[in-house]
C-alpha cells in the first residue's frame, strides 16, 4: 500500500493573516501541485522598502509575490491552506471549507 494523501489537518485560508504571520514565522502550507497536495513553507524578505512573499519546498516555487494583494491572489490560485504556528489565535477552518 502507498499512502500519499495529506491528512485532514486543521488549517486556514485566511491569506491576509498568512501574509502577516509570514513576517515573523516560516509557516507550514499545503498547496495543489500536479493533481496532488504538497507541503511547503513561507519565506518573507524585506529589503529597504521592497517586500517579497514566497511559498516553496525542495526548489519548487509555488507562490512568489511582491505585494500583499498579489500574494493573496497567488495563494488562491494554488488552493493554499496553512497550519498556524502554536499559540496563534486564528480560527482553523479545516481542509474542506
Amino acid at each position: 500500500m502507498n499512502v500519499h494523501e495529506i491528512a485532514n489537518y486543521n488549517s486556514s485560508r485566511d491569506y491576509a493573516r498568512l501574509a502577516e504571520l509570514a513576517k515573523t514565522h516560516s509557516v507550514l502550507c499545503i498547496v495543489d501541485y500536479q493533481g496532488f497536495r504538497d507541503v511547503a513553507k513561507t519565506i518573507y524578505s524585506l529589503w529597504e522598502i521592497d517586500e517579497s512573499w514566497q511559498v516553496g519546498a525542495r526548489g519548487i516555487g509555488y507562490v512568489c509575490a511582491s505585494s500583499k494583494e498579489d500574494f493573496i491572489k497567488r495563494c488562491e490560485s494554488v488552493n493554499l491552506e496553512f497550519i498556524a504556528p502554536p499559540g496563534d489565535s486564528i480560527v482553523s477552518t479545516g481542509q474542506h471549507d
